[in-house]
């Protein structure tokens, strides 16, 4: 709590020496070591006040503000996630339409289809990034 707080106070800091524009990017995925890896945008940019903030990038379209509420991480290797290890959902068992789960990268969605196969597919509906097909194993419980 105190940590997450003093990382909160020097984003403020950090945003607030901007004279007249700032600009904040991510990579949405990098490659470290050989290996692709999913980046997830600062917890503080959800936090930032909405009426002077303009949203752009390939995310979508319309380019909106992020709607996926971000988890706090003290360990930066906690961003990115090893999908070789799988989750508690590859197995299809509790999933099914209507059901939330969570994905590393779009958030928290709404199973809207389960497509058995090898590997299964599941049809997510995430707030913000429209509907996406994806590997069951990529997802977990919400």
């Amino acid at each position: 709590p105190e940590e997450l707080e003093e990382e909160r106070r020097l984003a403020y800091v950090a945003f607030t020496r901007a004279k007249q524009r700032l600009v904040l990017s991510f990579a949405a995925i990098r490659r470290i070591f050989g290996q692709q890896r999913v980046g997830i945008p600062s917890r503080f940019l959800t936090e930032l006040p909405g009426e002077d903030i303009e949203w752009i990038g390939a995310r979508s379209s319309s380019a909106s503000r992020p709607t996926a509420p971000l988890e706090p991480s003290r360990d930066p290797t906690d961003s990115y996630v090893d999908y070789s290890e799988g989750s508690d959902l590859s197995d299809l068992e509790g999933l099914r339409r209507g059901v939330q789960v969570r994905h590393p990268k779009f958030g928290v969605g709404e199973v809207t289809e389960v497509m058995q196969g090898s590997p299964p597919r599941v049809s997510v509906h995430f707030p913000g990034w429209g509907t996406r097909k994806i590997i069951a194993s990529y997802l977990e419980p919400a």
